[in-house]
This record gives C-alpha cells, structure tokens and sequence, in this order.
C-alpha cells in the first residue's frame, strides 16, 4: 500500500486498512522524514515546504489517525514519534533540519482511555 504522510485521506485509509487486516491498531511509529541536504542560506523554498510537510504535517497526521482509531476502540495503545537531536547540535547543512525537528518536541501524555503519547530522540 502506497500513503502518502502529507495526506489525511492516506492515513485515515492506511489505519482503516490496517484495522480491517489486523483489528483496531495499538501502536502507531510515526518516523517518515525527509532531510534537505542544504544550508538555510541556500535551501530553496520548496525543499523547506517539502520538509516542514513530511516532517511536521505527517507526524501530526499519522499520531492523529492513530489516536482517533484507539480512542474509537478503546484501545490502550501506543503511539512513538521518532525525531532527532538535530535541534540541539549543528551540522553542516543540515541547519534547516534542526529547526523543524525541535517542533517535534512532545512530552508524554496519557488519555484516559490509557493511549501513551511517547517520545523519542535518535541520533543519525
């Protein structure tokens, strides 16, 4: 199956198919990601929206077709976003990329439903 991390339509089918092959899910790993390999004073405008929209928008979207999926069917689930430490250290190009990866800053949280919202900092 072909989806598209940018697209709510994709996600909400990509977790619908998943429902129908497996049940209702009770994990979601949101790691898709895309780095411009580009400094901030070179990077075209594109290759920023490219990013900000895979990187930020398709975490949002996958957690939130997730979520709602578990919350439909009570399951006590688990949903991991995977991010790096680039917001924190430098590297050459990859400027831009430490940016967007400190909006991907999220704390634990729990629903009542007992869905855990978990974060994860990698090194690459």
């Amino acid at each position: 199956m072909q989806v598209d991390v940018r697209d709510q339509a994709s996600m909400a089918h990509l977790v619908a198919a998943a429902e129908q092959a497996f049940g209702p899910p009770s994990v979601m790993i949101a790691n898709a990601g895309i780095v411009p390999n580009a400094s901030v004073l070179d990077m075209d405008v594109s290759e920023w929206d490219a990013a900000i929209e895979t990187n930020l928008r398709g975490v949002f979207l996958s957690c939130q077709a997730a979520a709602r999926s578990m919350v439909a069917h009570g399951t006590r689930g688990r949903i991991v976003t995977i991010s790096s430490v680039a917001h924190s250290i430098g590297r050459l190009n990859r400027s831009a990329d430490g940016i967007y990866r400190g909006c991907l800053l999220m704390r634990l949280r729990r629903r009542p439903n007992g869905t855990l919202l978990t974060w994860v900092d990698v090194w690459w």
